[in-house]
């Protein structure tokens, strides 16, 4: 029972920690909470049968709801961190910048929890097609680019016009697929 004693001290440090103060140190008790669960539900010998039909299941419900909270916390950063909507025929990217420090804990964590790479992957994937894309595309890039700084010093936005300027009713611009090739 005392690797049951070690999960219980480990739920209590998950609920009284702050996510958004301690996004790393959380995400490493949730790992060792994981392992330490998987383990004590896996030695079949030393275990009830009673702790394995009901206080199991009710632990790993309280390990899944603790991750999901992690996923959420860290989803919003990203979101908040990345921001890429569309409004007037334009693409506009909005940056907030972080500190160094709190930026290297958050993606170390999300790194942990195996969420940053399909983050990464997304929006690799919108800079591709809304911005190299385009200013590969375009004939004068000053033309459909704009940056501007936000109403604070931690917001940069870089706006793109999702069509080019017409010029004699034609668009005469390179086809951005064989360049991206």
């Amino acid at each position: 029972m005392h690797s049951l004693e070690e999960i219980e001290a480990l739920i209590c440090q998950l609920w009284y920690s702050s996510n958004e103060e301690n996004p790393l140190v959380n995400t490493k008790l949730l790992v060792e909470l994981e392992t330490k669960l998987k383990n004590i539900l896996q030695e079949d010998e030393t275990i009830d049968k009673a702790f394995v039909e009901r206080i199991g299941p009710a632990l790993k419900t309280e390990v899944v709801t603790l991750r999901q909270s992690l996923t959420y916390m860290f989803n919003t950063f990203w979101d908040q961190m990345f921001s890429l909507r569309e409004l007037n025929n334009k693409v506009i990217l909005q940056l907030t910048a972080s500190s160094s420090n709190a930026l290297n804990e958050k993606l170390s964590a999300m790194d942990i929890l195996n969420i940053i790479d399909t983050k990464i992957d997304k929006l690799s994937s919108a800079l591709l097609h809304h911005f190299c894309k385009r200013l590969i595309a375009a004939k004068d890039p000053t033309e459909i680019i704009i940056y501007r700084d936000g109403s604070s010093f931690i917001e940069h936005e870089y706006v793109i016009r999702k069509e080019a300027p017409v010029k004699d009713g034609k668009k005469i611009r390179p086809d951005p697929e064989k360049v991206l090739r």
